[in-house]
């Protein structure tokens, strides 16, 4: 999915019953004027489940993010896994539990290199994302287990799936003293995987005008369909501000209006865009900033 992000310096006052909006406005209403930017296409993003305990991985499964074909992405995930002393581990055994690889309690996407437990053949807990039917990889760097993000490229069309390998072995089985089986460490924390189109000219785009005006004046904001001539349907608009208030509008309006208040962002969704053998997508728009630095307009 394809999601553009506006940077506002304003809540959207004419989104679906929003006209009390207006209240949000602060002593520095009127300001400088903002500007303009735009960045990559995202098709998606999906939560990769964490493993239970440390000697167990996590089953195939699928994002649903749809790669169209010939379209080259960026994979991206980002967040730390985090390993902490399951309490019943030390009445199962008198026996201390085994240190994390490399004493590491906070692990990203990456995980635990592998060749430090080369008898389990695949370990680790970091994120293998790849397309089944095509049996494409993508190649996560850098391999470094502190490092709280990793990225690497892939090439449509497929559907992208996850997968976790098991941690690192430590565990205690004392059936007699009540404790059938206890692993050394319980695992939480969330890994968010996102996908990035690399070429931004395929699916929605958002066209904003009004920059060059200042704090307070309205900004009206058009979705396009990339390429030009393709089919659009839009299903919604979304405004939130950086203070976390939502404002949501669900219209096939391919345009969206507001006034420049307070920070935030606002997101269109909808279908654009055939992609050969896959259908119509849902995508969002491009990412476009407004910032109030200076009125020149980008992108």
């Amino acid at each position: 999915m394809k999601r553009p992000s506006l940077d506002l310096l304003a809540l959207a006052t004419v989104l679906a019953g929003a006209a009390d909006l207006a209240a949000c406005r602060s002593d520095d209403y009127l300001g400088p004027a903002p500007r303009l930017s735009a960045s990559h296409m995202v098709l998606g993003t999906s939560t990769v489940p964490p493993p239970v305990h440390n000697e167990v991985g996590i089953d195939p499964v699928s994002t649903g993010i749809d790669i169209p074909e010939g379209a080259e992405v960026t994979v991206t995930v980002s967040g730390l896994l985090h390993y902490s002393l399951n309490q019943n581990r030390p009445p199962c055994s008198p026996q201390p539990p085994v240190q994390p690889p490399g004493g590491l309690t906070d692990v990203g996407p990456a995980g635990f290199p592998e060749e430090l437990y080369p008898e389990w053949l695949c370990t680790g807990h970091g994120v293998v994302a790849w397309i089944p039917e095509r049996n494409a990889g993508v190649d996560f760097q850098p391999r470094d287990p502190s490092a709280g993000t990793v990225s690497g490229r892939l090439t449509g069309p497929g559907t992208l799936w996850v997968k976790r390998f098991p941690g690192f072995p430590g565990s205690c089985s004392n059936p007699d003293g009540g404790f059938p089986y206890e692993p050394d460490y319980f695992v939480s924390g969330t890994q968010t995987l996102t996908v990035e189109v690399v070429d931004p000219s395929l699916g929605i785009e958002v066209v904003c005008t009004g920059s060059g005006a200042p704090r307070g004046s309205s900004v009206s904001c058009e979705a396009r369909p990339q390429p030009a001539g393709q089919t659009l349907v839009v299903t919604g608009w979304t405004f939130t501000s950086t203070a976390g208030d939502v404002v949501t509008r669900q219209t096939s309006d391919v345009t969206w209006t507001g006034q420049l208040v307070v920070d935030g962002r606002i997101d269109v969704t909808g279908t654009c865009c055939r992609a050969p053998g896959l259908g119509e997508r849902e995508r969002h728009g491009d990412r476009t900033r407004l910032d109030a630095e200076n009125g020149q307009s980008q992108g």
